[in-house]
């Protein structure tokens, strides 16, 4: 597999925004790749994320969201909040969650204990196939910014946990290894 230069020159700041809450996390299903709405409480947490971000000292250059409404949403009521024109706001499926096959639309607990061979079999998207569009989207980035823009990405725990991974140059397995990602939390990956 290949992972990013490690010895490359860090030119941009990147930070990533998991939606807010969604009402498949009210109700502890996957929703992978289904379009899911925010809850009420998901679009306040989207706010209080935008209002701490135009309280700091940054500003966004380019805000990345995945498509899927969760997240779009999110991108959306920060940019509002932030004055980053909405028109403004990329969208790039690669960003979205990784597909959970059967198992989108199930409670969380369905798939405790099932091994990474047997969710394949069950529709689920590979560690790999989660990896290699997570390093399509620093390659992505590397190549379009320059030194001391901040780039805000969009998305997803799972997606977001395979990025950090991928940044920290690990086997994707290791992709567990992360702490879970909160919603509507922003993090700086680099």
């Amino acid at each position: 597999m290949t992972q990013t230069d490690p010895t490359r020159k860090q030119l941009y700041n990147l930070y990533f925004l998991r939606h807010g809450q969604s009402i498949a996390n009210e109700n502890r299903i996957f929703a992978g790749q289904q379009d899911v709405s925010m809850t009420d409480h998901g679009l306040e947490q989207a706010a209080r994320s935008g209002e701490a971000i135009k309280g700091s000292s940054i500003i966004f250059d380019t805000i990345i969201s995945s498509p899927l409404q969760r997240a779009y949403q999110t991108a959306r009521t920060v940019a509002s909040i932030i004055e980053y024109p909405e028109a403004d706001i990329l969208v790039n499926p690669q960003l979205m969650e990784r597909g959970m096959g059967m198992f989108e639309g199930e409670l969380l607990d369905t798939m405790a204990g099932v091994f990474e061979e047997e969710k394949e079999l069950k529709g689920v998207e590979s560690l790999n196939s989660l990896s290699s569009r997570a390093l399509q989207i620093v390659k992505t980035l590397d190549s379009e910014y320059t030194q001391g823009e901040n780039v805000l990405l969009v998305s997803h725990a799972g997606f977001g946990r395979m990025l950090q991974t991928m940044i920290a140059h690990q086997s994707p397995d290791k992709m567990y290894d992360q702490e879970p990602i909160p919603n509507s939390t922003l993090i700086k990956l680099i």
